[in-house]
């Protein structure tokens, strides 16, 4: 996000995300293919390093960072970066935006992210109600546990469950190639909000079909991944495919909503001097949440049922989805600078400038939309001219 021009900074930092589902693809199609290998688990994990080298070795001819520069006192450095991305020498006004914020960010320091009031503490909400959020509507219990959960729902081989989760993981990465190419022009807030309404929705799909068609597999508290994916159930084949289709459109809203947009977001709306400490923050949180979700799987499912599961799903969706709408800013095609002065207006104790700042966003779409498309007119009419 520090080296993008704001024109396409979404897509760029999609990539990430383009990345993670391509791996999550590979990996189910590995499993697929060693399925019958035996001690196919071992080669999974050899495998698993050749991305990591490829990783680490990338790092070797990655740009600095223009912002990082400028917080080092670096001047001549971060304008001659700037140069070298821009494509051009014309960056003066781009360096004096970035001096500019820096100047009203120095203030800030690691503690005020930390404290839930003034400016700093709308930064920390959001950050940590997306990446908490994103955990809590059930999306890594259905990477990791996939095949188990096929399973329980009708896919009675473990070759077939696998192959249902590889239909999953293609729907994902297919997902995650069309966001990208239209990240910067929906736009953040509009993929979120429609993304997790249609995550609700699916939800609630597959908890009204299975309540009434599946007997949920009987395992222990105690039980393994291995245990529950041997459990059988009793489902319709309608139902089966129902379920499917839901899960696949559950998976498909999130790779628009929760699984594009997080990221991106969480890159713009942190100031420059704390941007790093801030996402790395962030992203502890992320990852904490993910792993007491995942954890407490097997025991909610005994508890409620998959059926039940979903349907708490379902709530929690419609949840997240008002916290987004209130919230979450637009911060398409606009510099890190301008949605940082925004941010840095806004407090969460002051739920009227919050709303001010979501409608002053819209508002600058709907301006920065009808300033293109009269640029675009006045070009016309000059060629016919």
């Amino acid at each position: 996000a520090e080296i993008a021009h704001a024109d396409n900074r979404g897509c760029l930092v999609t990539f990430n995300e383009l990345g993670i589902v391509l791996g999550f693809l590979l990996s189910y199609a590995v499993g697929y293919a060693l399925i019958d290998v035996d001690g196919g688990w071992r080669y999974m994990f050899a495998l698993s390093a050749i991305p990591a080298i490829i990783q680490g070795l990338g790092r070797v001819v990655l740009p600095a960072s223009p912002r990082f520069l400028m917080v080092s006192g670096q001047v001549d450095e971060a304008r001659k970066c700037l140069c070298q991305l821009r494509g051009h020498d014309n960056v003066e006004n781009e360096l004096e935006d970035i001096r500019l914020s820096l100047e009203l960010e120095k203030s800030l320091t690691a503690r005020d992210l930390l404290r839930c009031q003034g400016p700093a503490g709308r930064r920390l909400l959001i950050g940590a109600g997306l990446t908490f959020l994103q955990q809590m509507t059930g999306q890594p219990t259905l990477l990791y546990y996939a095949p188990a959960i096929f399973e329980s729902l009708g896919f009675s081989s473990q070759r077939e469950a696998t192959l249902a989760s590889l239909a999953m993981g293609s729907v994902k990465f297919v997902c995650a190639c069309i966001v990208l190419s239209i990240m910067d022009k929906v736009g953040r807030r509009r993929l979120l909000l429609s993304g997790v309404a249609v995550m609700a929705l699916c939800m609630v799909l597959l908890g009204s079909v299975l309540s009434t068609d599946l007997k949920p597999p009987t395992t222990s508290c105690n039980s393994s991944i291995t245990d529950t994916a041997n459990a059988t159930s009793d489902v319709s084949d309608t139902a089966k495919y129902l379920s499917l289709v839901g899960l696949l459109g559950y998976v498909a809203a999130y790779q628009f909503g929760f699984g594009a947009c997080s990221w991106v977001i969480l890159s713009e709306i942190y100031p420059s001097t704390l941007r790093g400490r801030a996402v790395a923050w962030a992203t502890s949180l992320n990852w904490t949440t993910n792993l007491v979700i995942s954890a407490l799987f097997l025991d909610l499912e005994n508890w409620l049922g998959v059926a039940g599961l979903f349907a708490a799903y379902a709530v929690i969706c419609c949840l997240a989805w008002i916290f987004l709408f209130v919230f979450i800013p637009e911060t398409r095609m606009r510099s890190l600078e301008s949605i940082s002065r925004d941010l840095q207006g806004s407090s969460i104790s002051n739920p009227k400038a919050v709303l001010q700042s979501v409608f002053s966003c819209w508002r600058q779409r709907n301006s920065y939309s009808y300033t293109v498309s009269s640029s675009s007119n006045s070009t016309e009419m000059e060629k016919i001219s």
